[in-house]
């Protein structure tokens, strides 16, 4: 059960990970680091999708700090748990849907370039015929 869970969790974020494998100036786990993000309750959708964006650019260092963030913010929510229960239920609710909504912005982009790349295909092949 645990494996289908695990492969049903890294199918739902492929177009996240396939964006996070370009990487040129870091080394790093990005299936870890792209889980740290998907569960960090500070962070905004816009704010994870500035990450998710900017993944390419981030330097060893970077990425490095951001990891520690994303760690220290776990220990802190997990040390209020008990007293703000409530308030981190909402927020871990609230990083759920806007997840799920990046998950969606990030295929419907992928959608987006392939089409473009058929259309470019095609547009070659007219070219070519019409030579």
């Amino acid at each position: 059960m645990a494996d289908t869970t695990q492969v049903h969790y890294l199918e739902r974020n492929d177009s996240i990970y396939r964006i996070a494998a370009h990487h040129p100036g870091a080394v790093f786990d990005e299936i870890y680091f792209v889980h740290l993000l998907e569960n960090s309750l500070a962070l905004t959708y816009s704010e994870k999708k500035e990450v998710i964006d900017a993944i390419h650019r981030l330097s060893q260092y970077q990425i490095d700090e951001l990891v520690k963030v994303f760690l220290d913010e776990r220990e802190q929510f997990k040390a209020i748990m008990e007293e703000e229960s409530e308030s981190i239920i909402k927020l871990y609710e609230e990083a759920k849907k806007n997840w799920t909504l990046l998950i969606e912005h990030y295929e419907t982009e992928e959608q987006k370039n392939i089409q473009q790349e058929v259309d470019h295909g095609k547009l070659d092949e007219i070219r070519k015929a019409l030579m």
